[in-house]
């Protein structure tokens, strides 16, 4: 039940907030803050971080079932809301300290955009094939 909510609640605001500007910001080449501040406010950038903290506490099916409705209109902001929501916000939920919990999750449910980069040139565009090796220091550290 609650993932066919969020789903029609993501169509409809894809619908009606984004879709009538969606081929003017393709043409300006950038995201309108109007829409940003919308997300945060339909809590579209926090979907699985805990009540607790800001978010909405939904599952992850729930999540993806979202970025698919927005992903029809602009897989621009789609991949916006994907990023935030499966790779920043769930490292801080998963691997973060309880302080970085503390300080991060609320505000990126409700108002602080993260971002994310690949830092491997051998990688490019794909996460999946990034590979990474940890060598001891002459100090003992990595």
């Amino acid at each position: 039940e609650d993932e066919e909510m969020a789903r029609d609640a993501a169509q409809k605001w894809a619908t009606q907030e984004l879709s009538p500007i969606v081929r003017d910001m393709d043409n300006e080449g950038k995201l309108r803050p109007e829409i940003l501040t919308s997300l945060f406010e339909y809590g579209f950038m926090g979907m699985e971080i805990p009540e607790d903290h800001g978010g909405l506490g939904l599952n992850f099916t729930t999540a993806c079932l979202t970025i698919e409705e927005i992903s029809r209109v602009d897989p621009s902001v789609a991949i916006l809301v994907d990023i935030h929501n499966t790779l920043t916000n769930n490292a801080v939920r998963f691997w973060g300290s309880k302080e970085l919990q503390k300080k991060w999750l609320y505000r990126l449910a409700t108002d602080t955009v993260s971002s994310f980069c690949l830092s491997e040139a051998g990688s490019g565009s794909d996460a999946f094939s990034m590979q990474t090796r940890a060598d001891i220091s002459p100090d003992g550290s990595y």
